[in-house]
């Protein structure tokens, strides 16, 4: 039809070198709306090929597809559990980080609020467009979460690494004194804003390191957290960078080893 379109999607062979090969039987294909209100749906069981064409996609969202190795006598836990790790004692393949989103149809921008939109932009695709707030306990809307923020710090860090577990007090003190200031100062200091992106393992690594956290998370199933690691150019933890809450640009790639200083900080939202 008019409205519709085709997305070409492919992937790099699996190889292992190995004796697993031969244990390859082909490809499962799998697909959703980038807005995430509806999961992944399985397009094809078993692909013999590594590309395949889509066609009649309708979506003004566009969509993201992910693929896994189907091997032969596969055993070792269910698919749902399987989106960050192997399942320990078996041989069921994960599947890959979803793909970039294809088709999606560009609305017509106004020109007020533009910087603000370059900052929601990194957080794309966000379920429900909300961030985990209070340890996971609560959410709130990115618009809400931004709002006449000054500095947004975007805070890449892991439970399974002591620096990070090192680091993440001396940030929960910066922050919580940061938030006394304004709230006793608010026309001297500067609105600050933490977001945590994991780079924990698994669901409950990330669950039990959130909960020592004050400051605001992106939910660790969300695809928007693997972008984003990837956007900031995490290659090891922990990682603060300092972005401007009004037009999302970076004004520090990495706070880490220097002084956690209001002022320092305050000075680079001028």
């Amino acid at each position: 039809t008019t409205n519709s379109y085709v997305a070409h999607v492919s992937w790099t062979p699996y190889e292992t070198g190995g004796d697993e090969d031969e244990l390859l039987m082909g490809y499962k294909l799998q697909m959703r709306e980038s807005d995430a209100k509806v999961g992944w749906s399985t397009v094809a069981q078993c692909l013999s090929g590594t590309e395949v064409r889509k066609k009649n996609l309708t979506s003004k969202h566009g969509y993201m597809f992910r693929v896994r190795p189907v091997m032969r006598g596969e055993t070792g836990g269910h698919e749902s559990n399987l989106d960050t790790s192997v399942c320990e004692g078996g041989n069921v393949i994960p599947f890959s980080t979803a793909s970039d989103v294809v088709g999606a149809r560009r609305e017509k921008s106004s020109s007020s609020g533009s910087s603000s939109n370059e900052l929601l932009k990194l957080f794309a695709n966000l379920p429900n467009n909300k961030l985990l707030a209070r340890g996971g306990i609560d959410k709130v809307y990115l618009s809400d979460a931004f709002a006449n923020v000054d500095l947004v710090l975007l805070y890449a860090s892991a439970h399974w690494c002591p620096p990070c577990r090192k680091y993440t007090p001396q940030l929960v003190k910066f922050y919580n004194d940061a938030k006394k200031f304004y709230k006793s100062n608010p026309t001297r200091a500067k609105s600050i804003q933490v977001v945590f992106v994991s780079a924990d393992h698994d669901m409950n690594g990330f669950k039990n390191y959130y909960a020592t956290m004050p400051w605001l998370a992106v939910p660790f199933d969300a695809d928007t957290r693997e972008k984003l690691l990837s956007w900031m150019k995490v290659t090891g933890v922990p990682r603060l960078m300092v972005l401007d809450g009004r037009t999302g640009k970076i004004l520090e790639s990495n706070s880490v080893g220097r002084a956690l200083d209001l002022t320092r900080f305050y000075k680079m939202a001028k």
